[in-house]
């Protein structure tokens, strides 16, 4: 992944990402590169306002392909399961 990808994907968070504490919008300086590889970021989004921290994974789709990765129901079966996880991995994974 190059630095216009990641410039790109930035942008894209800033635009569709809000705080899901706040809901405030994102500046720049709030998104840290966490890790990447040669298709997908993982981003840490920091809210300047109320200090909540968001994780985003960002997969970049191959172009003319028009058929989402991740489907607006996968995101939303992912909020509710992290709704009622209580952090307990050991017990996830027996």
């Amino acid at each position: 992944m190059n630095y216009d990808d990641l410039k790109q994907m930035i942008g894209y968070l800033r635009g569709m990402v809000k705080c899901t504490k706040c809901h405030s919008a994102f500046e720049e300086k709030d998104i840290l590169i966490l890790a990447t590889l040669p298709t997908e970021a993982v981003f840490e989004c920091k809210c300047a306002k109320c200090k909540n921290a968001t994780l985003a994974n960002l997969v970049m789709q191959p172009l003319g392909k028009n058929e989402p990765l991740i489907s607006k129901k996968d995101i939303i079966d992912m909020h509710e399961f992290l709704q009622q996880f209580n952090g307990d991995f050991k017990k996830l994974f027996k």
